[in-house]
Formats: C-alpha cells, sequence, structure tokens
C-alpha cells in the first residue's frame, strides 16, 4: 500500500453530447485510456440539471434520453494536468454545456501481485 498526492477530474455534462460518431464521454473515457490515466469512470445519473434550467431525468420518454453524466478521472497531479490540455479540443465546438472541476485528494494504492496462481 502507498499514498501519493492526486488529482480527481470531474467532467459534467449530458449523456447525448457527441462526438464524431459517438458520445463525448465515451471518447473522454478511450483517450483517458490512450494518455495512460490510473483510473476513469463513468457515473450516469437519473436526474439532473444545468443553468438552462432544464430537468433531465430517466422517466422521459425521450430518445435519446438526456442524462446527467459525470466521468472521474484520478491521477497524479502532473498527469491530470496533461491530460488536460489533451481533451481540450474536444471540447471546442460543442453547444451544449459542459463543466469540469478540478480536486487534489490522496490516493491509497492498493496494489495486487502479478503472480498467477
Amino acid at each position: 500500500m502507498k499514498s501519493n498526492e492526486i488529482q480527481i477530474m470531474r467532467i459534467f455534462l449530458r449523456s447525448d453530447v457527441k462526438h464524431k460518431a459517438g458520445t463525448l464521454y465515451e471518447s473522454l473515457v478511450f483517450e483517458a485510456k490512450r494518455s495512460g490515466m490510473q483510473y476513469a469512470i463513468v457515473h450516469k445519473g437519473s436526474s439532473g440539471f444545468n443553468n438552462d434550467g432544464n430537468i433531465s431525468n430517466d422517466r422521459s420518454w425521450r430518445i435519446p434520453q438526456r442524462l446527467p453524466v459525470v466521468i472521474e478521472i484520478i491521477d497524479l497531479s502532473e498527469k491530470i494536468d496533461k491530460f488536460r490540455e489533451i481533451i481540450q479540443p474536444l471540447f471546442e465546438g460543442i453547444k451544449k454545456e459542459c463543466m469540469i472541476t478540478i480536486s487534489k485528494g490522496e490516493g491509497i494504492f492498493f496494489e495486487t501481485s502479478k503472480k498467477h496462481i
């Protein structure tokens, strides 16, 4: 077990924000993997709103659904800073609202043995 100072990047957007042939949240996760980030997870919300005042929830019958999505990417501070520069172009030209927050934290990493039984 080891402890390091980390940063947690949270990207808030809607599930219907497109990027190329897929969704922006999928593109961000794939880019995190390509960039060698330690952890990435997507949380799909059942309800939420942003400053446009409209509430999105899973009770609607809209297709495609517009649900809130939060992508959390966790790694060392230096790697998060570099990743932010890499993903900046993905947000240019998007007309829907997105927000990124970055917070500091302490990561306790539990490493597993690479030995196979």
